[in-house]
């Protein structure tokens, strides 16, 4: 399985520059994982919708390390919590789905 985006790279990405390496390694290594397992493309680099799709979903596993009961505060009408599907990611990784048959 390949990298779909680098430590090196998402080092680089205003949203990660602040982010100690050790925690952004941990979650970055889930999401290129998570993806890659998921999906399939046929050049040498990967798509960019992939490349984002791990970012987002690298970015969610930070902000989910303060959360981990899904709990992100109150509104008026009671408390909210993170998703289970992220709606964007899973847009975004469809197109290079890889099919599975039982």
């Amino acid at each position: 399985m390949s990298t779909i985006l680098d430590l090196s790279i998402a080092q680089t990405m205003p949203r990660f520059s602040k982010i100690a390496v050790a925690r952004l390694r941990t979650s970055l290594d889930a999401a290129n994982a998570w993806v890659g397992a998921r999906c399939s493309w046929s050049t040498d680099d990967p798509p960019a919708d992939l490349v984002q799709a791990v970012a987002m979903l690298t970015d969610r596993l930070l902000a989910r390390e303060s959360s981990p009961d899904g709990f992100v505060g109150m509104q008026e009408s009671g408390p909210v919590y993170i998703g289970r599907v992220d709606r964007d990611i899973e847009s975004l990784i469809a197109p290079h789905r890889r099919a599975v048959f039982a």
